[in-house]
C-alpha cells in the first residue's frame, strides 16, 4: 500500500468563516469528511472519515493560503471492511505510533 504524502488525496469541506478586510480564517466544521485513496497491488480502495479537524488562514488580497493545520484521526478511517481497516490502521499507518495524519502549511 502506497500512502505517502504525494499520493494522499485529502478533500475537506472547510466552513465557519470569520473574516477581516484582507484575511479569512476557516475552521473545519462538524460533519466535514475526508477521503483517502490507497493504491495497492491489483487496485485501490477509498477510506473515509468524519474525524477531521483543523483550520486554514487565507489572504484574500493575494489569494494565498497562508497557513493550515488539518488533522485526521487514523483510527477514524473506514474503508468499509473491518479487516482492511485493521491492516491499514495498524500495519501501514502505524496508528499506535502516529495517531493523526496531519497536513501543515
Amino acid at each position: 500500500m502506497n500512502l505517502d504524502a504525494a499520493s494522499l488525496a485529502v478533500a475537506v469541506a472547510i466552513l465557519g468563516h470569520a473574516s477581516s478586510a484582507w484575511a479569512s480564517s476557516w475552521t473545519v466544521s462538524r460533519g466535514s469528511t475526508v477521503e483517502l485513496t490507497a493504491r495497492i497491488t491489483g487496485g485501490s480502495f477509498v477510506a473515509q472519515s468524519s474525524g477531521v479537524r483543523g483550520a486554514v488562514d487565507y489572504d484574500e488580497s493575494s489569494g494565498v493560503v497562508t497557513s493550515a493545520d488539518i488533522r485526521v484521526r487514523v483510527t477514524s478511517l473506514d474503508s468499509g471492511l473491518s479487516l482492511r481497516n485493521t491492516h491499514m490502521q495498524n500495519r501501514y499507518l502505524e496508528a499506535q505510533r502516529y495517531p493523526d495524519i496531519r497536513l501543515t502549511l
